[in-house]
């Protein structure tokens, strides 16, 4: 025990010290960016003046919105209650729930593939090209993707021990992810596990589905906000309709330069610019864009092919689309051996755990959510992001599994090694959630 903490520890400052590193020297958000709509938020926030800020649907900046789930801004607005408006202090934060991302991490390898999985899994992400580059800025992807591995290893606890407190747990840190990100992706699948895991106990079952109730209850008050906002009911943002007609129009279907990417903007689509002239708030922004998107969709299924293929080898390509070099081969190096040695064990993980009623394919039902999302709304590698944690610890398994194959036949390995290797192989045994 108290060598993993030590361990943990030094991952954690090791996963600070390298963001710290990689914090740029102007951390002022570009404006118009997502950083830009987030600190705006989170300034407002700060000062009592509401969730309001730049949003698509107005001209100013004064506005109450939802056009975002405030929970990024919320994080950074308290930090401004302290030090005033200084968005590198707020960065701060960001670094530090992305370097803590390496614990649940951890946590995860070793309920996986073993305790050397999951110290590798953790000291790679740690050292993550595209971990420390996305928390030096004010984006919602370290708070989230820290709220999805948290979640993800909680129910490995919910598995083991489906009492009241794990499941109370459970649904506070399902409401939480929501505030991060309305990942609703993510719903369908956490209730094929929950039947998945707990068939046939039907008491048990039932009792567990009620995380979808305490997700619910926390979210109300969102909720109720939005609807004394805007009169209508809104249960996380209004940006569903832009992202949806932003990844499926003609542009993206027809120009390759867009292959698998969605547009920043549907507004520069010629033929929807007189119908978003007639916008003047959210709710009818956010409607107007799945009218449109319905109505494309259904003009043109011989693009569905493209569009869905496009996307999901954008979504996993190691191959960058921009002018930097060192980008392209940071992604190239970083992302690339993981896509190599991720994909056999995660198959072949899932095939077994559904069969077994095995708890950790949790695991897996995060990653193809996250795919599944990124159908719709495209294929970029920020959306990839929130689950590279997830395919470095099948990655590290791989690895370990190629090792423990290899190592009779490459020289100067001692027994002590072929020890090592055999203590890390993973012992499956379906959980029993009768006990």
């Amino acid at each position: 025990m108290r060598n993993r903490i030590v361990f943990l520890c030094s991952i954690f400052l090791l996963g600070v010290f390298a963001r710290v590193a990689a914090l740029p020297h102007d951390s002022a958000p570009r404006p118009g960016s997502d950083e830009d709509e987030y600190e705006a938020y989170a300034w407002n926030l700060a000062q009592g003046r509401g969730y309001r800020g730049p949003s698509p649907a107005y001209h100013d900046r004064e506005h109450l919105t939802s056009w975002r789930m405030p929970g990024p801004s919320l994080m950074f607005a308290v930090v401004y209650k302290f030090v005033g408006r200084n968005p590198a202090a707020a960065a701060y934060t960001n670094i530090f729930i992305s370097a803590a991302t390496c614990i649940p991490l951890f946590f995860i390898g070793c309920a996986l593939y073993g305790e050397i999985a999951g110290r590798i899994s953790s000291f790679v992400y740690a050292l993550w090209p595209n971990a420390m580059f996305l928390s030096t800025h004010l984006l919602s992807e370290p708070l989230y993707v820290f709220l999805l591995t948290l979640y993800v290893a909680q129910t490995f606890a919910l598995a083991r021990k489906p009492g009241v407190g794990n499941i109370a747990v459970n649904g506070l840190l399902l409401g939480a992810l929501m505030y991060a990100r309305p990942h609703v992706f993510l719903l369908p699948f956490l209730f094929i596990w929950i039947v998945l895991v707990f068939w046939p106990h039907w008491r048990t079952m039932l009792a567990c589905l009620s995380v979808f109730v305490v997700a619910a209850l926390m979210l109300t008050p969102w909720v109720v906000r939005n609807y004394r906002v805007h009169g209508v009911f809104v249960p996380f943002t209004t940006q569903a309709g832009s992202a949806l007609v932003d990844a499926n129009n003609r542009i993206v279907a027809t120009q390759p330069e867009y292959y698998g990417f969605a547009l920043s903007w549907e507004r520069s689509i010629p033929e929807y610019k007189d119908l978003y002239s007639s916008v003047t708030n959210e709710v009818q922004l956010s409607a107007l864009g799945i009218t449109l998107y319905k109505q494309w969709m259904r003009q043109h299924p011989d693009k569905w092919w493209y569009l869905t293929e496009s996307k999901f080898r954008r979504f996993w390509t190691p191959f960058l689309q921009q002018r930097n070099k060192f980008n392209r081969l940071v992604m190239l190096f970083s992302w690339g051996p993981v896509l190599i040695l991720f994909p056999i064990p995660f198959l072949a993980s899932f095939w077994s755990g559904l069969r077994n009623h095995d708890p950790h394919v949790m695991v897996h039902f995060a990653i193809l959510s996250t795919l599944a999302n990124s159908l719709f709304f495209g294929g970029i590698a920020r959306y990839r992001f929130p689950i590279e944690g997830f395919c470095i610890v099948f990655a590290a398994g791989a690895a370990l599994w190629l090792w423990n194959k290899l190592q009779p036949a490459l020289p100067g390995l001692t027994p002590k090694a072929t020890a090592i290797c055999e203590q890390d192989k993973r012992i499956h045994e379906p959980v029993n959630p009768a006990t």
